[in-house]
């Protein structure tokens, strides 16, 4: 809205409708050939709430003098606004004038309104609910490639139980059934030794090491050290 005086001051609101919280600008301006300061003066509203006020140094181009201010307010409550009695005092050297300016006029719009349309709103097309319903091919292919990694892995835990439960387990039993044939299972005591749930002493640990590593085995001492063993 633009209200426009005949002393060279014009008054300019940034929006004529607004909602209750909105930032409305109020841009006064005067332009004269002469130079000349002005100073608003704008009566208070209980329905406007003052945010900010900027003002411009006077300018000087072409022939005319050139000053503008302005104010920042926010409407409190929906309704009609209506701003009587602004008033702007003009200072020309020593002289000074007030003058009054045209009224200005602002709707303040209710958020009630926009809420509450008497017309419905239109049901969305079939193709637009199939494509808002439709998920991506690349959240498939995700889905998909996880699947099948947790699969691969399962599977491959379990085939790994089922070969640690099929393989036979050494014993010091098969140990002493071949010794007492003299001879030294070198193959069935690196088992035996390699066995992490291996319980032997230290005295039949370094006796099978002795029977696999050393050049003579003597299996009638290693047979006398499980015997040993079991006794303990």
């Amino acid at each position: 809205m633009l209200a426009k005086s005949e002393h060279g001051i014009t008054l300019t609101l940034s929006q004529t409708e607004c909602y209750p919280g909105d930032l409305v600008e109020l841009h006064a301006e005067m332009t004269r050939a002469d130079y000349a300061e002005f100073e608003l003066k704008l009566p208070k509203l209980a329905a406007l709430h003052f945010v900010a006020q900027q003002q411009s140094p006077i300018t000087y181009s072409k022939g005319i003098y050139w000053q503008n201010a302005v104010w920042i307010f926010q409407p409190l409550r929906a309704g009609s606004i209506e701003w009587i009695g602004i008033r702007a005092q003009v200072k020309q050297g020593e002289i000074e004038n007030e003058y009054e300016l045209p009224p200005l006029q602002l709707e303040v719009l209710s958020y009630a309104n926009t809420e509450d349309a008497p017309t419905p709103e239109a049901l969305p097309l079939d193709s637009e609910f199939k494509a808002a319903g439709q998920p991506s091919l690349w959240l498939y292919l995700l889905l998909t490639a996880g699947g099948l990694g947790i699969l691969y892995y399962a599977l491959r835990q379990q085939s790994k139980a089922a070969i640690s439960e099929c393989t036979p387990k050494a014993s010091l039993t098969e140990l002493q059934l071949s010794l007492k044939a003299d001879t030294v299972p070198v193959a069935l005591i690196e088992q035996l030794l390699a066995e992490p749930a291996s319980t032997f002493s230290a005295e039949l640990r370094m006796a099978m090491e002795a029977a696999v590593y050393k050049p003579q085995a003597d299996p009638q001492a290693l047979r006398t050290a499980i015997e040993k063993e079991a006794q303990s």
